[in-house]
């Protein structure tokens, strides 16, 4: 779907043409957007990337022929008209050399601007596929995500590179990352009915709304990746509710037990290997709170309560230490740490119990019996026991 701007002094004008533009009934136009001013058509134009721009060609201080000028650096693809008066054909001239496509003369006609809607629309349309195939010939939008997530691995000439290239090809300003595991054996699902659900999903959404943009992948760890590009005046409730839908529409159309995790917003796409880790500390949270939900990754600062551990595992953990015994301290964790305790815990706290106490065997074991009983201190939380081990433990291991 396409946002229009309009862009004249005159107020009464501005709500005049977003009313008959509404009544045309294009289903191709979401947003319309106005405003009094050109340098207010710019600031607006920077967040919200406007394909229709509609702008009076006399105002006072920026005058629409400025505006375009401005506007055409970076609104690419965009179709740009000029409001003009029967004297103004000097400037509707100017206006043309400078990238506008056609002219409305005041007042407008219902007719004359259904034409030129219609006719902005095809151009974008026409536009926008051959987008799609220089793309598609010149450089792969999922490979460039690949090679973002992980940047440390390229030159920084060329992550400068590709980061400018994938901000160019996205037309709105904030980004978000969402995953979705699944709890099913991913090697005996049809993968190509998961894309193709996802698929679907995303092309409704955004028919529904413009202020989405959305790219997904399957990931060779069988999460599906999702890149949300979006409007920055768009709220973080309709974020979460649309990853929120998405995980109910799997569940509901392929039965298929699922839960998402959701980065942080950011306004820029350098932050996407950020952006990834949170999206994936965040989906962790179901190995502890279970499936069917979507976890929000929470910065570790805004903690509600103080990470602390019981006093009683401390003290006999360390008294356990002071004669090593492998089988004493896989009682004391099986004890101390149950399912039921380690499921009421965020993942930032048994991240926290996780490291402290592999900190303590580490740095309380003599070097020789550490290297006789155990190989690695982390084996006490995957060593075999009598009792049902601490899945919990176990999963935020692999995290």
């Amino acid at each position: 779907m396409y946002t229009v701007l309009i862009v004249d002094d005159e107020y009464i004008i501005c709500e005049s043409l977003k009313s008959k533009i509404s009544r045309l009934g294009f289903r191709e136009i979401g947003d319309i957007i106005t405003c009094t001013s050109g340098e207010e058509a710019i600031l607006i134009s920077r967040e919200v990337k406007p394909q229709i721009v509609i702008t009076d060609i006399k105002m006072p201080g920026m005058d629409g022929i400025q505006v375009i000028r401005e506007l055409s650096v970076f609104l690419n693809p965009a179709c740009f008209f000029v409001l003009s008066g029967y004297d103004d054909y000097a400037y509707v001239r100017e206006a043309f050399r400078q990238g506008a496509i056609d002219y409305l003369l005041k007042p407008v006609r219902l007719q004359d601007l259904k034409n030129s809607i219609g006719s902005a629309i095809d151009k974008l349309k026409s536009s926008a596929s051959l987008s799609a195939k220089q793309i598609g010939e010149n450089y792969d939008i999922k490979l460039m995500i690949n090679a973002l997530i992980n940047p440390e691995h390229l030159p920084d000439h060329i992550r400068a590179q590709t980061e400018e290239l994938l901000t160019k090809s996205l037309p709105y300003s904030d980004f978000y990352v969402g995953l979705v595991g699944f709890k099913e054996d991913m090697s005996k699902i049809n993968k190509d009915e998961v894309r193709d659900a996802v698929c679907h999903f995303i092309e409704n959404l955004q028919l529904s709304n413009s202020n989405f943009h959305i790219i997904h992948t399957l990931t060779p760890t069988n999460y599906i990746f999702l890149l949300i590009n979006v409007t920055s005046t768009l709220p973080h409730a309709e974020i979460v509710q649309s990853m929120s839908s998405l995980l109910t529409y799997l569940h509901d159309g392929l039965q298929l037990t699922n839960a998402g995790g959701l980065s942080e917003r950011h306004k820029t796409i350098g932050k996407l290997s950020d952006m990834y880790r949170q999206a994936k500390f965040a989906l962790a949270s179901r190995l502890f709170h279970g499936y069917n939900s979507l976890y929000n990754y929470c910065p570790e600062s805004n903690a509600t309560r103080e990470i602390t551990i019981d006093s009683q595992i401390v003290f006999q953990l360390e008294a356990i230490l002071d004669n090593p015994n492998l089988v004493l301290i896989s009682r004391l964790f099986e004890q101390y740490l149950t399912e039921k305790y380690l499921s009421s815990l965020s993942v930032y706290e048994l991240k926290y119990i996780y490291e402290n106490i592999i900190y303590r065997i580490q740095t309380t074991i003599d070097s020789n019996l550490n290297a006789q009983l155990l190989k690695d201190p982390r084996d006490f939380f995957t060593k075999k026991s009598s009792r049902k081990p601490t899945t919990s433990v176990v999963g935020m291991k692999a995290y």
